[in-house]
């Protein structure tokens, strides 16, 4: 059974607060059954989702929505995604059907891996290490597919106040 929400993992870290209400581009999906990670676009005036490829991450969206059909139109708080956690579901560079084995688990923690967006869905795509946005941390094989906890590399985290 695929799990009904992805997000900040961890007892002991402090509730999320924003550092910003943002205004976003038009129509960007934030699925709870995926990550709902930020940034900004090119020209910096507009928030959006997070795709494949992405060099920075700005923050991370707890909302499951998808914004107006307006630029602009909704603004959200946009939460600061240092020393956090995350959950995300599971994919490999080649499918997002792959189980993932405790064996595969034990073998990823403390490497790198990319962002995957595949229908509005964030993965955590361990088999991809072109922009090393996360570390792995830990995950769980017995959801869906399975999940990676992951934490977002200083090096990529941008547009934080």
């Amino acid at each position: 059974m695929a799990k009904l929400k992805y997000g900040v993992v961890g007892s002991s870290q402090e509730p999320l607060v924003p550092f910003s209400v943002g205004a976003f581009y038009a129509s960007q999906v934030f699925p709870k059954k995926s990550g709902r990670f930020a940034t900004y676009d090119d020209s910096l005036n507009y928030w959006k989702s997070a795709e494949s490829g992405e060099a920075k991450l700005g923050g991370y969206v707890e909302q499951d929505l998808t914004t107006s059909a307006t630029n602009g139109g909704s603004k959200l708080p946009v939460f600061d995604i240092r020393g956090r956690t995350f959950e995300l579901p599971y994919a490999t560079a080649t499918a997002i059907t792959t189980q993932l084995t405790q064996a595969v688990l034990d073998d990823l923690i403390g490497k790198t891996c990319d962002l995957l967006v595949t229908a509005n869905v964030q993965y955590a795509d361990a088999g991809a290490t072109t922009d090393n946005i996360f570390r792995i941390v830990g995950g769980d094989v017995t959801q869906g597919y399975g999940t990676l906890h992951v934490q977002v590399l200083d090096s990529v985290i941008g547009y934080i106040a």
